[in-house]
């Protein structure tokens, strides 16, 4: 398998970190209409009013008290925030998985379509499937973790994937039984897999993972992940060569881009920043790219200057914009993403349907990278829901962190209303988004501030009631995350 750049983009070192009209080449066009009504919904706010004013939140949007906890008391004081927004809603939403008409167009949106080849490299095939069955048994054989790193899970190999780093202990026995299973897996994959030698390099039908082609010049790869077995539904886009859109010299695997600006001002540029575009020139180009691929409801929340480093020299050159959903103009919140590590159902090792989220690398040179994954099918927006004012709110805080334990957290960030996804019961292939408000913590342990949102409590907006992350899919605030390159 060819080794590609390791390329990463790491968040928050500094501190943490459908509709619309566009062109009608649509590939997933997951927009909808449809609005039904809720036994829970409120009428619609008054021109002038705000979410604010009706939650009854005062002007200085503080909360300040003591209050007991296992362990202890502790000295409570956050800021309250709220959308710019006079109503919210649920939306309810389906997993959506690739067909091989979205992955032409998707290809031939950043490709010219005379160019595009079958990327015989990294496609599944019989000798890549052998390749990691050898590396687990390796593996269990050694009693290390695989010898083997992704940022971006691939078809076939998505699977027990560790960074492999000195300091790793040993997998448990209940991981070299999971290695099992997936060499048990993998095996059977390998007699429906074609020979790498019976590939067909012409795009044709595009049933492969993945295809290389150019555009003015330029030659980009692009690989899709799409298992509904396995609840995968992304796709990365890279250029093959870096150097093309940079001054330094960038070399096959030796180098790391940095994004810049995580805890500073939103639209902060440094002086030694090369490209000439701004941030909102920026942001504009990734959200034109999703309503050219049919994501209207994709919008830019966060357009941070990228630094590229060949492990000698570093250069400013370009942005990294991340896009989310939106509901009637409200981000959905963008600070957790699904742990990609952590399994819903641990035994069989099944992975949750990712968040929605789109990555794009660019600068005013052209697109550098993307990376989109999670993309849920829009089906129905109920009317303006009713929400919990804000004593209720603070009362249900107050006895939920009766429960938790003081130990390691320090203070409290913020008490924050936003729109959270949470899986549907009835349909595992189902989601909503709820306003919810989240009290994000501060905690450190053994010296180490703590970034998982385990650590924060997350209540209902709508009947106050606690929302249990880790049964919903397990998000965790990050600190670092990956933009699609593998080895």
């Amino acid at each position: 398998m060819r080794k590609q750049a390791k390329f990463y983009v790491i968040l928050g070192m500094m501190s943490l970190m459908l509709s619309g009209c566009g062109q009608k080449e649509v590939v997933y066009d997951t927009e909808s209409t449809t609005t039904v009504e809720n036994s829970e919904s409120s009428s619609e706010a008054p021109a002038n009013a705000t979410l604010k004013g009706e939650l009854g939140i005062g002007e200085d949007a503080t909360w300040k008290e003591t209050i007991q906890m296992v362990g202890g008391s502790a000295d409570f004081k956050t800021s309250i925030t709220v959308p710019e927004t006079q109503n919210m809603y649920t939306v309810t939403a389906k997993e959506y998985y690739l067909t091989s008409e979205d992955k032409k167009k998707i290809a031939e949106y950043f490709m010219d379509a005379d160019s595009i080849r079958v990327d015989k490299d990294v496609s599944v095939t019989k000798e890549s499937l052998q390749d990691r069955i050898n590396m687990y048994e390796q593996a269990i054989a050694e009693g290390k973790y695989p010898k083997y790193q992704m940022i971006m899970p691939m078809d076939a190999y998505e699977q027990f994937v560790y960074s492999t780093f000195d300091y790793i202990q040993v997998p448990t026995d209940q991981e070299k039984a999971s290695y099992e299973k997936e060499i048990s897996r993998l095996t059977g994959l390998v007699n429906e897999a074609p020979a790498a030698a019976d590939l067909d390099e012409l795009s044709g039908d595009y049933v492969a993972e993945a295809y290389k082609g150019k555009k003015n010049d330029v030659e980009y790869a692009i690989s899709f992940f799409n298992d509904e077995t396995r609840n995968r539904s992304a796709w990365s886009l890279q250029a093959v060569d870096k150097n093309h859109f940079l001054q330094i010299d960038i070399k096959d695997d030796e180098f790391t881009c940095w994004e810049l600006g995580a805890g500073i001002e939103d639209g902060f540029v440094p002086s030694n920043h090369l490209c000439q575009l701004t941030p909102e020139e920026a942001k504009e180009q990734a959200k034109k790219l999703c309503e050219d691929l049919g994501m209207y409801h994709m919008v830019p929340v966060t357009a941070n200057p990228a630094q590229w480093d060949n492990g000698s020299v570093k250069e400013l050159n370009g942005y990294l914009v991340r896009l989310v959903r939106q509901i009637e103009g409200v981000p959905v919140d963008f600070t957790t993403y699904l742990d990609d590590e952590t399994y819903l159902d641990g035994e069989n090792a099944m992975l949750p349907y990712s968040t929605e989220c789109v990555e794009v690398c660019l600068n005013d040179k052209g697109i550098i990278s993307v990376f989109c994954k999670g993309i849920l099918k829009e089906e129905q927006m109920s009317e303006p829901v009713k929400l919990l004012g804000i004593d209720e709110v603070q009362e249900v805080f107050r006895q939920e962190l009766k429960s938790e334990t003081k130990g390691y957290i320090e203070g409290w960030q913020t008490l924050e209303l936003s729109y959270v996804r949470v899986k549907n019961d009835e349909d595992p292939n189902q989601f909503t988004y709820i306003p919810a408000w989240r009290l994000r913590i501060n905690a450190t342990q053994a010296g180490f501030a703590m970034a998982s949102t385990r650590h924060f409590v997350w209540i209902n907006a709508i009947d106050g009631s606690r929302i249990d992350m880790d049964a919903n899919g397990a998000p965790t605030l990050f600190y670092a995350y990956g933009l699609g390159d593998y080895e």
